[in-house]
């Protein structure tokens, strides 16, 4: 599927046989998926979630317990619970993770390491 026919068949909350859908495959970069506090996929909030719109309130309070938690034991407990209900809940389906090598001319330098590239710093040596 093209990417603007997903961005609209995503949205349908109607069954696949009258135009919806029940699949969508996505990714992120890691800065998006790096704690359970901005993970789309680990939203139980129903229809003001991600697509799906999973409504697991156990998720939701398992998230907000995570946000407030002080002690990261605790925090670490939370995030392997947070795990086993949206994978048992299925909110999410995890494929696998993917690294996008990047290399630079020998003459270029002051590269800022990110997650996503970005071009400002850089500069070109003699």
């Amino acid at each position: 599927m093209d990417w603007s026919t997903n961005l609209i068949v995503r949205a349908r909350k109607v069954p696949p046989d009258k135009g919806g859908w029940n699949i969508l495959y996505t990714w992120w970069h890691g800065a998006d998926v790096i704690d359970p506090a901005v993970h789309f996929g680990l939203s139980g909030a129903g229809p003001s979630t991600w697509f799906g719109w999973p409504n697991v309130p156990q998720l939701e309070k398992l998230g907000i317990d995570w946000v407030r938690a002080k002690d990261q034991m605790k925090r670490k407990q939370l995030a392997d619970e947070i795990q086993r209900v949206a994978l048992s809940e299925v909110t999410y389906v995890p494929w696998g993770e993917w690294v996008q090598p990047t290399v630079f001319r020998k003459n270029v330098r002051d590269v800022l390491k990110f997650g996503a590239p970005i071009f400002w710093n850089v500069k070109l040596a003699g």
